[in-house]
């Protein structure tokens, strides 16, 4: 099995017509997210020691069983 045929959206002459739409709307998506809430890991994760020793790499490297956040909604002053 070819291994770039585990890449979202492919590499080379073939790859996904909407390659840059997509990229656009995650953009979009995680500005509008981190402008909207601020993000910590979870206490369960271990902190960034834990992170890092549960690292897996596959495609791309990312830790073996997910990455737990907290999300705080951000308050915005009134005027």
């Amino acid at each position: 099995m070819d291994r770039r045929g585990f890449l979202p959206f492919s590499i080379g002459s073939r790859n996904c017509v909407g390659q840059a739409l997509a990229l656009v709307e995650l953009k979009a998506v995680l500005a509008l997210l981190l402008g909207t809430f601020s993000f910590s890991l979870h206490p369960s994760m271990g902190g960034f020691e834990g992170v890092d020793a549960s690292a897996k790499q596959t495609v791309t490297l990312r830790p073996e069983h997910g990455l737990l956040m907290t999300l705080t909604p951000r308050v915005t002053p009134k005027e």
